[in-house]
C-alpha cells in the first residue's frame, strides 16, 4: 500500500496559545483548498494527494482541536472552527480559498460557508450524511446505487419492525466492529483503502492498543454529549479492553471514566455509580505514592461519582465523593487535563456548585459560585456555571436574578442554554411561580427555549 508524505508538516500558535497542526499536499503553487478530515481522523489523511498535484491544487489539511497534534479547546463547538481556519489562512498568506469536507468533516464546511463566505472560492461536502439523505429522498435509482446489501437489510428492519429494532441492529454491528478492531487493530491498515495509514503508523503492539484506547475514549465522549448512550458505552468498553491489552492501567481507568459518563448521559445512575465507585476503589490502592496523573484521575472519578450519587438519591455518597475530589484537587494544586478529564481545583469548585444545587442547598451553591474566577474558563463551562447559579436563584424564587443569569449564559452559548433540559424545567417552574403577571424577560426566554410557543403573548 502506498504511503504518502506531506510536502509540509507544521503548526502555528493561535491567539489563545493553542497549537494548530496542519499538513500540505499537492502543488504548493496551486489553488489553495482546505481539507477537513472525518472522525476519527487527522491532518495525515487525505484521499488522493497525487490527484491534488495533477489538478494543481494546494491541499491543506489541519487537525481540529484535540486531534492529532492540535491542542484541545475546552467547550469546542462547530462554530468555533472558522476562527481557527482564518488564523491559519492568514498565517499562510491566503486571502481566499476553497474548503472540502470528508464524512464528519462536512459539517465544518457548512459552518465555514455560513460564517466566512467572503473568504471562500468554493465549498464541497463528500460522503456527507446530509447530502446522502438528500439523494436518498430525491432519486430512487441513485439510492439503490449508494446502498449495499447490509444497508438494505437495515432499511427493511426499519420499515417492518420499527426504529428501535433497527437501532438495536446497528448497535450490535457497531459493537462487533469495535470488538474486531480492538482485537486486531492492524486490520485498520492491512487490506484497507489507500489513505488508511493515517490511523496507525506505529507497528508496535503496545502503542497501537494505546492509540486505539484513546480513540475510543474520544468517541465515547462525543457520543455521550450527543446522548447516544449505547454507542458511548460500547466505545468506552472497547477502550478499556484496548488499554488492558496495552498494559496501561490508568488508561483503562480513564475508559471506565467514559463509561460512567455514558451511564450519566443515559440516566442510568445506579449502573454509573457502581462503575465510578469500583474504579475509585481500584485507584485508591497505592494512591499515596502514585504520580500526579493517577491522583487527578482518582479525583475526576470521584467528581462523576458525586453527580451520579445525587441522581441515585445517595446524598451521603455524593458528599463523600466531593470530599475526596477536594482532597485530590488540594494535592495537585493546579488545573490539569490528564486523560482529557479537565480535573483540578476549578473543576472541583464548579462541581461543588452543581452538587449543592442538586441537593437543594441554594445558599451554599451561590456562596461557592461567588468564589470562582470564571475569567479563564471556556465559554461552555462558564455557561454551565451560570445555569447552575440560575437554578440556585430559581430555588430561592428570585425570578429576576434567575432570568438575568440565564440571559448571560445564553449570550455565551445560545444552543447549550436553549436545548438544556434543566433550563427548560427551571423556566417552566418559574412560569408556574408567577402568580399575577409574568416577568416579560421570562416570557421571552420561555419562547426561546421552547417552553412557550413563538406566538405566545
Amino acid at each position: 500500500m502506498k504511503r504518502y508524505e506531506p510536502s509540509r508538516d507544521s503548526s502555528i500558535r493561535l491567539s489563545d496559545g493553542r497549537a494548530l497542526a496542519y499538513a500540505e499536499w499537492g502543488d504548493h503553487e496551486g489553488r489553495p483548498v482546505f481539507f477537513f478530515h472525518g472522525m476519527p481522523g487527522s491532518r495525515s489523511f487525505v484521499p488522493d494527494p497525487d490527484a491534488a498535484a495533477e489538478e494543481h491544487v494546494r491541499l491543506i489539511s489541519a487537525d481540529r482541536p484535540g486531534m492529532g497534534r492540535s491542542d484541545p479547546q475546552p467547550g469546542h463547538a462547530t462554530g468555533d472552527w472558522p476562527a481557527d481556519l482564518v488564523a491559519l489562512a492568514d498565517a499562510l498568506g491566503l486571502d481566499r480559498f476553497g474548503v472540502v469536507g470528508w464524512s464528519a468533516g462536512t459539517c465544518y464546511v457548512f459552518a465555514r460557508a455560513a460564517v466566512i463566505p467572503e473568504r471562500l472560492t468554493g465549498a464541497a461536502a463528500t460522503t456527507s450524511a446530509a447530502a446522502m439523505r438528500y439523494l436518498f429522498d430525491q432519486d430512487e435509482e441513485i439510492r439503490e446505487q449508494l446502498i449495499d446489501d447490509d444497508e438494505r437489510e437495515i432499511l427493511a428492519i426499519l420499515h417492518e419492525q420499527g426504529r428501535e429494532a433497527a437501532e438495536r441492529r446497528l448497535a450490535d454491528e457497531a459493537a462487533e466492529w469495535v470488538r474486531g478492531i480492538a482485537e486486531h487493530p492492524e486490520q485498520m491498515v492491512e487490506g484497507g483503502d489507500s489513505g488508511d495509514e493515517w490511523f496507525l503508523e506505529d507497528a508496535d503492539r503496545k502503542a497501537a492498543f494505546e492509540l486505539m484506547a484513546e480513540t475510543y475514549q474520544a468517541t465515547a465522549a462525543a457520543m455521550a454529549k450527543l446522548r447516544e448512550t449505547d454507542l458511548a458505552w460500547i466505545a468506552g468498553d472497547r477502550s478499556v479492553t484496548a488499554a488492558e491489552r496495552a498494559g496501561a492501567v490508568l488508561l483503562a481507568a480513564a475508559g471506565e471514566f467514559r463509561i460512567a459518563h455514558a451511564f450519566l448521559s443515559g440516566n442510568r445512575a445506579d449502573q454509573g455509580l457502581r462503575t465510578a465507585l469500583t474504579t475509585v476503589a481500584a485507584l485508591e490502592r497505592g494512591l499515596q505514592a502514585a504520580p500526579t496523573e493517577h491522583a487527578a484521575l482518582w479525583g475526576a472519578m470521584n467528581l462523576v461519582g458525586a453527580v451520579l450519587a445525587i441522581r441515585a438519591n445517595a446524598e451521603d455518597v455524593a458528599r463523600d465523593c466531593m470530599r475526596k475530589a477536594e482532597q485530590a484537587a488540594q494535592r495537585i494544586g493546579e488545573d490539569r487535563n490528564d486523560f482529557h478529564t479537565e480535573f483540578g481545583p476549578t473543576n472541583v469548585a464548579l462541581h461543588a456548585v452543581s452538587v449543592s444545587v442538586e441537593l437543594g442547598d441554594a445558599g451554599e451553591a451561590l456562596r461557592r459560585a461567588a468564589t470562582i474566577d470564571a475569567s479563564g474558563l471556556s465559554t461552555e463551562r462558564r455557561a454551565s456555571l451560570l445555569i447552575d447559579v440560575a437554578r440556585a436563584y430559581g430555588q430561592r424564587r428570585k425570578t429576576a436574578e434567575a432570568v438575568r443569569t440565564l440571559q448571560e449564559a445564553e449570550s455565551l452559548t445560545p444552543e447549550q442554554v436553549r436545548n438544556h433540559p434543566l433550563v427548560r424545567e427551571m423556566v417552566r417552574d418559574l412560569l408556574r411561580g408567577e402568580r399575577r403577571s409574568v416577568h416579560p424577560d421570562l416570557r421571552a426566554l420561555a419562547r426561546r427555549v421552547g417552553v412557550l410557543p413563538e406566538t405566545a403573548r
